[in-house]
């Protein structure tokens, strides 16, 4: 399944082929940046991370650990950011 079809068929109750993965898409679905910062060093991707919430020091997740993860939710925003 596409991370796409993975998702809607979690949505409509129906069994995908596994759980579908979400890693950063919302604040609460994020990691903080000491965490993230150990596992971008621990795949070799080097230690930087942006801040998306200073006060809770939520990071968001660079593509590169995303697909290394095989994480199926992307973060999107309409109009500019905030």
């Amino acid at each position: 399944m596409t991370p796409r079809e993975r998702v809607v068929a979690a949505l409509e109750h129906r069994a995908p082929d596994r759980v579908p993965m979400d890693l950063g898409t919302a604040r609460f679905t994020g990691m903080v940046a000491g965490a993230y910062e150990k596992l971008r060093a621990h795949l070799g991707f080097g230690t930087e991370g942006t801040l998306v919430d200073r006060m809770q020091q939520v990071v968001q997740p660079d593509e590169r650990v995303l697909e290394h993860l095989g994480v199926d939710a992307r973060a999107f925003s309409q109009g500019t950011p905030d």
